[in-house]
């Protein structure tokens, strides 16, 4: 199983921005398919930030994620205990998590219910506080030079 995840996840890393798609869904039709999910796997190329949509929808609806970190990641995501996290470009780990959440339901749950302290008042201040530095030195694109 792990090689052909393995492959999967190497094909999909150079695929189009845009795959091919079975046409629009409503919002909830699009929740409803997401929560039906064991779990979401999102390797971004830049790594998981709190502006990827699909991630955010995933979570908030209690869908254990794994995911990339990467140059846009935020540090919250490293302490947030709410996603299982790999390096950008690392298939094999990738696979290592989905594997182990698969095989393990409670393991899941744990996501699930780390979900709701990711969105506390707390967190959102710490995030905000994390992030405000990374916006004034240009992120997501940092001056040159």
């Amino acid at each position: 199983m792990k090689s052909s995840l393995v492959s999967i996840l190497i094909a999909s890393a150079s695929a189009p921005a845009s795959p091919p798609s079975s046409g629009p869904l409503s919002e909830s039709e699009l929740a409803a398919d997401l929560a039906a999910c064991d779990l979401l796997l999102q390797p971004y190329p830049d790594g998981i930030s709190s502006r990827r949509t699909t991630a955010m929808a995933g979570l908030r609806l209690g869908v254990p994620v794994v995911t990339t970190t990467g140059a846009l990641t935020e540090p919250f995501w490293e302490t947030s205990g709410a996603v299982r996290l790999s390096p950008v470009g690392d298939a094999n780990s990738l696979v290592e998590h989905v594997e182990h959440l698969l095989r393990h339901p409670a393991e899941r749950t744990r996501l699930r219910l780390a979900v709701p302290a990711t969105y506390d008042e707390e967190s959102m201040t710490r995030l905000a506080t994390e992030v405000r530095p990374m916006l004034e030195r240009g992120w997501p694109n940092p001056p040159k030079g």
